[in-house]
């Protein structure tokens, strides 16, 4: 994976919740690209998909180190 993603994923605390949005604001990029960032991580099981009755994504951390 790119350094980018590792960079993201540890800047994110354990089972707090993030939208695309807020991580795409604190890296300086679109909500679009964080997304697929983010479901890559979600693949390997790292980082856990919900949404809540709003249909907001949340993307939350799963694991430290």
């Amino acid at each position: 994976m790119e350094l980018r993603i590792w960079m993201m994923l540890s800047s994110m605390e354990v089972a707090r919740a993030y939208t695309p949005a807020e991580l795409a604001e604190q890296f300086g990029t679109s909500a679009a690209e964080i997304c697929e960032m983010l479901c890559q991580l979600v693949e390997v099981g790292k980082v856990r998909m919900s949404s809540d009755a709003s249909r907001t994504i949340w993307f939350e951390r799963l694991f430290p180190g």
